[in-house]
């Protein structure tokens, strides 16, 4: 079948855009995997976490969580790693 001159274009748009997705899948992939890694090694060295820095370290950006998986071995409190007040 013939294609219009359309076509081509948007199946490139279309191509871009699932290889956007995947992209933005794989990274908040990563993210949730940091996460769980993060919060099951301060839960083992400082007891239950309460809600309040759960949330305080689902927020914080990836270079910051990546900063504190480096820092956590030596941590003695959650306070030092700034998770609470």
């Amino acid at each position: 079948m013939n294609k219009t001159r359309y076509e081509p274009a948007m199946e490139a748009g279309i191509e871009k855009g699932i290889e956007k997705g995947i992209e933005k899948g794989m990274d908040r992939g990563r993210r949730v995997g940091l996460l769980e890694v993060l919060e099951a090694q301060l839960d083992s060295k400082f007891g239950a976490l309460p809600a309040v820095v759960v949330e305080r370290l689902r927020g914080l950006p990836d270079d910051l969580l990546l900063s504190m998986a480096r820092q956590i071995p030596s941590a003695l409190s959650l306070k030092q790693l700034d998770l609470e007040g």
